[in-house]
Order: structure tokens, then C-alpha cells, then sequence
């Protein structure tokens, strides 16, 4: 979680000539911040990223990097036009032969269709990657889709808080099982936010708590200055 992570090496990625390695250190970049919701620092390098993977033909890359633009042109409030973009890599993002890093972007991609009020483009995909999951024993996005599960319920009917909040509860089991601390407190502050809602504050004060004080870096980071400003608001 440490803001190191943000800053990029430029003279190392630059200083052997091969492409390659230089795609490397751009991707890794781009991943990062896309974890931590950076879109200044995501959006800054994905051109670039995009650029020396047409110039060197370089198919897997140019996929990532498609989407990568994508997510930072919905971010900054461009939804459709983001979305469409990441549209056009999420499949061959599948077939693509990477198999770690496209689950990764799967959970992205459905907050962007949350966000966008494409409630049931998301639900349909959160279902896609669950199944994936299942087959694959890939889950390490798990914890991040039944977050975003119980979340776009409660998009599509507000008074489904019952279904959310069992949601939100698996997403935080999962997260603790896989010792997935970020998607835990993402989830946390997704069940804060519910538990707020029905009047439970207490419990969602000291569950938000609890998990905030795990972390003793990043705090510039998105999700913790959203788990502290949820926790501001919980004791007032």
C-alpha cells in the first residue's frame, strides 16, 4: 500500500533497448495503479503502453493496454465511452493465454458498469467470473466479486439489503481467507455503508475500525481515504 508502489523507474525501464522489457515495466505499472485506483497515474502511462505495443506488434500488451485507457477515460466521467473500450479487450483478454492478470480486471470493469448504471451487464459478468472461479481455481478476485455483487443488488433495488449485506459478509470471508487485506477493507466499507443504512452504526464502526488499523501505510491511497471518511462519519 506504500505510495512507493505509484512511482514508476523510468530510467531502469528505459535503460536496456528491448521493447519488451519496457512493456513489462509499463504493464506492472499500470496494474498497480489500477489496484490502488490511481487513474492520473494509470492514464499517463497506458498510451504509452498502447503506442510501443502496436509499434512492436505486441498483442498481449496492446489488450491490457486497451483496457487500461479504458478504465482511466470511465474514471475521469466518460463512462460509455470507457466502458466500450474495455469492452472490446475483456474478451480477448480471455483467450488471450495470460492466465493471472485477466481476472484481475474483471471486478474493474463491473464497478465501471455499476457506476454507469449498466446494473445488469455487471451482474451478468459477476456471474462469468464466479463460475470462472469455480472451474478454474483461479480466486483471486474472488472476495472483489461478491463485493460488487451485494453493491450492484443494491443499485438494481435498494430495499435488497438482505441479499447485499449476505454478499458483502461472504466477500469478507473470503478476503480474511485469503489473507486478501485491500478487498477485505473494500468490502468492510461496501458493508459499513449497509449496516449505516439500517441503523446498525456501532457495528459498522467497529468492523471498519478494525480493519482500518491493519494498515499502517498508504493512507493516501483511494480506499483508505474512503474507509476514513466513512469512519468520520460513523462517530458523528
Amino acid at each position: 500500500m506504500s505510495t512507493a508502489l505509484s512511482k514508476f523507474d523510468e530510467l531502469d525501464a528505459r535503460r536496456g533497448a528491448d521493447p519488451n522489457s519496457i512493456a513489462n515495466n509499463l504493464f506492472s505499472y499500470c496494474m498497480r495503479n489500477l489496484l490502488l485506483r490511481d487513474t492520473s497515474m494509470v492514464a499517463e502511462r497506458a498510451d504509452e503502453l498502447f503506442s510501443i505495443s502496436i509499434q512492436h506488434e505486441m498483442r498481449v500488451f496492446l489488450i491490457a493496454a486497451t483496457f487500461f485507457r479504458g478504465w482511466a477515460i470511465a474514471a475521469a466521467g466518460r463512462g460509455e465511452e470507457g466502458i466500450a473500450e474495455m469492452r472490446r479487450s475483456i474478451p480477448e483478454v480471455m483467450v488471450s493465454g495470460a492466465l493471472v492478470w485477466p481476472p484481475l480486471l474483471l471486478p474493474t470493469f463491473v464497478e465501471s458498469c455499476g457506476k454507469s448504471g449498466r446494473v445488469d451487464e455487471g451482474l451478468d459478468w459477476v456471474t462469468k467470473g464466479l463460475a470462472t472461479a469455480e472451474q478454474t481455481g483461479l480466486r483471486v478476485v474472488e472476495a472483489e466479486l461478491h463485493r460488487l455483487k451485494g453493491e450492484l443488488r443494491m443499485i438494481k433495488n435498494a430495499g435488497d439489503v438482505v441479499e447485499a449485506e449476505c454478499c458483502l459478509r461472504t466477500a469478507i470471508d473470503v478476503a480474511r481467507r485469503q489473507s486478501a487485506r485491500l478487498f477485505e477493507l473494500r468490502a468492510t466499507i461496501s458493508l459499513a455503508r449497509v449496516l449505516k443504512q439500517q441503523g446498525k452504526t456501532d457495528e459498522a464502526r467497529r468492523m471498519l475500525t478494525e480493519i482500518h488499523n491493519w494498515f499502517t501505510e498508504g493512507f493516501d491511497t483511494a480506499d483508505l481515504k474512503d474507509a476514513k471518511a466513512l469512519l468520520n462519519e460513523l462517530l458523528t
